[in-house]
Order: C-alpha cells, then sequence, then structure tokens
C-alpha cells in the first residue's frame, strides 16, 4: 500500500498575511494586490512539495455574501498556487 503525506496550509492569515480592519481584526484577501508572499514561504512551499502534498485551504464568507466572487477567489488561489509550488 502507496501512503502519500500531505500538509494543509490555511490560507489568510496563515500561508500569506491577511489584511485587518480597523478594528485589527482579519480579513480575507480580496484582490491579487492584496498579496504580500515572504521570501521563506516561496523557499518553504517550493521545498515540502517536494516531499509532501500540499493543500490550500481557505473559508472565503464573501462568496455567499456577495462581497466577493467564486472567479475571483479561483484567481487568486491559482495566482497562489503557481507562486508557491
Amino acid at each position: 500500500m502507496i501512503t502519500e503525506r500531505a500538509i494543509f496550509f490555511d490560507r489568510d492569515g496563515t500561508l500569506i498575511p491577511a489584511p485587518v480592519d480597523n478594528n485589527n481584526k482579519p480579513k480575507s484577501i480580496k484582490n491579487l494586490c492584496q498579496i504580500q508572499i515572504e521570501k521563506d514561504t516561496t523557499q518553504m512551499c517550493k521545498f515540502l512539495s517536494k516531499h509532501f502534498l500540499l493543500f490550500l485551504i481557505t473559508n472565503q464568507p464573501e462568496i455567499p455574501r456577495l462581497t466577493n466572487s467564486k472567479v475571483n477567489v479561483e484567481n487568486i488561489n491559482n495566482f497562489l498556487k503557481k507562486k508557491l509550488i
């Protein structure tokens, strides 16, 4: 039996910094210009992807609230995938 190992990363606030509101409460990233990727994060993901399956998970309550679109969230996730793996 072949067993693959995996790591699951939360997106906003864990893998990449999340923007915060006036009350210092984290918010979801809504567009590509809000993304800040640390150099160490890129290096870590590239290294880990050689040994583990990497999964990006994210809770985006803005989609059902209609303050962000599913297409926009998918574009952000695809951008991160290209940059980090």
